[in-house]
């Protein structure tokens, strides 16, 4: 089972980076595309080699969660911001509760939760924070009735898959919090089930950005 699991990592790896070297090559549609999606595949892969040139040097790691936590929420919040078209007045008011929420996160870090431990309120609040994200933008596709354009589809498909990735990532999290409080350790099964629901995810991502790649037409929002 060790070894699945670490074929699954791997292999996941590997489609995240193929997803970034896509953005790099084609990154002026796929920017006007999915925006800041790009910005997270490129902190998504060198956090995660980070990690592994860490290994076997009994450095704690868990300072890079705390800083991706943050990173995380700041481009999610900015590529959904671009994404909902907002007026100015909302725009300021959007950009502040980004900032507050931010703040928090690093509240947390500093004063809360050690940046040596799990920042499992500050994840647990990000991922939350992504999931409204992702059903309010289908809410507001739905109640504009905006035609199905290239960008359109792309955005939708791109939301659906962080809807689901990350709803599920929130359950397997949530009960990995709790058998880490009540038992001293994970089960395997929620291993398993958060790298097989990371490597769909990385799979899906790399799909939206080579069907932007591979587009030879010009895109548009129609």
């Amino acid at each position: 089972m060790d070894n699945l699991l670490r074929i699954i990592y791997w292999l996941g790896l590997f489609v995240l980076a193929l997803s970034c070297i896509f953005s790099l090559v084609n990154w002026q549609k796929q920017f006007s595309v999915v925006g800041f999606l790009s910005f997270y595949l490129f902190l998504n892969l060198a956090t995660e080699i980070i990690v592994y040139c860490l290994r076997g040097t009994g450095i704690n790691n868990l300072p890079l969660l705390h800083l991706y936590t943050l990173g995380e929420f700041v481009i999610y919040s900015l590529m959904y911001l671009s994404f909902f078209k907002l007026d100015n007045k909302n725009k300021r008011l959007a950009g502040l509760l980004t900032f507050l929420v931010s703040i928090l996160i690093i509240l947390n870090s500093v004063f809360v939760q050690s940046i040596w431990g799990f920042n499992s309120y500050a994840k647990t609040l990000v991922q939350c924070v992504i999931i409204i994200y992702s059903l309010s933008y289908f809410f507001l596709n739905y109640m504009n009735k905006i035609k199905n354009g290239i960008i359109r589809k792309v955005r939708l498909f791109i939301n659906a898959t962080i809807l689901i990735y990350y709803s599920g990532s929130l359950f397997v999290f949530m009960f990995s919090d709790y058998f880490l409080r009540v038992l001293g350790g994970t089960p395997r099964e929620l291993w398993i089930i958060n790298i097989s629901l990371n490597f769909l995810f990385q799979v899906a991502i790399l799909v939206t950005v080579w069907k932007v790649f591979n587009n030879r037409k010009s895109i548009t929002l129609s």
